[in-house]
C-alpha cells in the first residue's frame, strides 16, 4: 500500500483510508458502509429497477474502496432472497473507473467486514471459488463475470482510468444506457476538477431519462452544476455530521420518499445565491487552481451584477 495511505476505522466499523496527499478521508467518518448504503444504494430504489427491466447497469465513479458498488450487491442479494419469484433473467452491469492502483489493494480488507459475509460467501457459492480467490480478484482492474443466482449474472469491470478522458469515451460507447451513476470523489474543495459542470453534462448523456446521479456532497456549487445542466435536484439521508448527500435527475422522473427529500426553502435560497456557481473546465484538462480561479471570477462578476 502507498505510503500516502493509512487505514481508518470508521464509526460503524467498517474501514477506509486516510488519504495523506489530498488530506482526507475516502469516506464519511462516520462510517464508510453506512454512507454507501444512505447516500447511494437506498435512492436507488432497487425494488422498481429489478422488476421493471431486464438489465440493470450501473457507472462506479472514483471506485476506490469499491463500498458503494459491494453494498448495491449486497442489498441486491437481500432483495433477491425477499421476492416470492424469482427474476427469469437479471443482468447486473457494474463499471467501476480509477485511476489509483494502490487504493484496490486495500478491497480485501474492505471485503473481510462482517457486513460483507453474505456477499462474498453468495459469490464464492456461485463461483466454486474459494472466499479469499473472490476477495482478490475484486481488488484488481479488469473484467469479473459472477453470478448472485443462476438468473442473475453481473458483468462487473474495473477500469484503470482518468474520469475527464475516459468520460467522453464512454458517452460514445455506451451513451443512454445507465440507470444509476455513483460519483464518490475527493471533496470539492480539494478535487474541483472531478466536481465540474462539464464533467456533469457528459453524465446527463449517460443515464437513461429515468437515470439517477447520486453523490454524498451536498456542495452548493456541486448541486448549482446539477440544476444548470437541466437536472432536478433533491437530498439524501443525511450520514453523521453532514446534511446529506445529493440526488440528480431528469425533472419529473424522481418522488421524494423517506430517503429522497426536496430542498429545503432555506437550501434552495442559497441554491440560487452565487454559492451556487458551478466550476467550469470547458476542455476537461485545466489544473486545480485555474478551475478555482475561474470560478472566483465568475462569483466576483455575480457580485458586481
Amino acid at each position: 500500500m502507498s505510503e500516502a495511505l493509512s487505514i481508518i476505522k470508521t464509526e460503524d466499523g467498517s474501514i477506509t483510508c486516510f488519504d495523506e496527499e489530498v488530506d482526507e478521508l475516502y469516506h464519511n467518518r462516520a462510517g464508510a458502509y453506512t454512507e454507501a448504503l444512505k447516500n447511494y444504494v437506498e435512492p436507488c430504489c432497487l425494488p422498481l429497477a429489478i422488476t421493471s427491466q431486464s438489465t440493470v447497469c450501473l457507472l462506479d465513479v472514483c471506485f476506490g474502496l469499491g463500498y458503494n458498488s459491494f453494498v448495491f450487491l449486497d442489498q441486491l442479494i437481500e432483495l433477491l432472497d425477499d421476492l416470492p419469484v424469482q427474476p427469469a433473467n437479471l443482468k447486473i452491469q457494474i463499471l467501476g473507473i480509477d485511476k489509483d492502483a494502490e487504493i484496490l489493494k486495500v478491497i480485501p480488507s474492505v471485503l473481510a467486514d462482517q457486513k460483507f459475509n453474505r456477499l462474498i460467501n453468495r459469490l464464492a457459492q456461485t463461483s466454486k471459488k474459494k472466499i479469499n480467490q473472490v476477495k482478490q480478484s475484486l481488488s484488481s482492474f479488469g473484467f469479473h463475470n459472477l453470478k448472485l443466482t443462476e438468473n442473475v449474472h453481473i458483468d462487473f469491470e474495473i477500469r484503470q482510468a482518468d474520469i475527464r478522458q475516459a468520460l467522453p469515451k464512454l458517452v460514445k460507447e455506451a451513451g443512454g444506457t445507465f440507470d444509476f451513476v455513483f460519483h464518490d470523489g475527493f471533496s470539492p474543495r480539494k478535487v474541483p476538477e472531478l466536481w465540474t459542470i462539464d464533467l456533469f453534462q457528459l453524465y446527463t448523456k449517460l443515464i437513461k431519462q429515468s437515470g439517477r446521479i447520486l453523490t454524498y456532497s451536498s456542495a452548493l456549487a456541486v448541486r448549482g452544476a446539477f440544476r444548470a445542466c437541466g437536472l432536478e435536484v433533491k437530498k439524501t439521508t443525511a450520514v453523521g455530521g453532514k446534511s446529506g448527500g445529493t440526488l440528480a435527475a431528469y425533472p419529473g422522473q424522481i418522488k421524494t420518499d423517506e430517503c429522497i427529500l426536496d430542498l429545503s426553502e432555506t437550501e434552495q435560497l442559497r441554491l440560487a445565491s452565487r454559492s451556487g456557481v458551478p466550476y467550469r473546465d470547458p476542455t476537461l484538462t485545466d489544473n486545480r487552481q485555474a478551475i478555482l480561479d475561474r470560478r472566483q471570477e465568475e462569483i466576483a462578476h455575480c457580485k458586481q451584477l
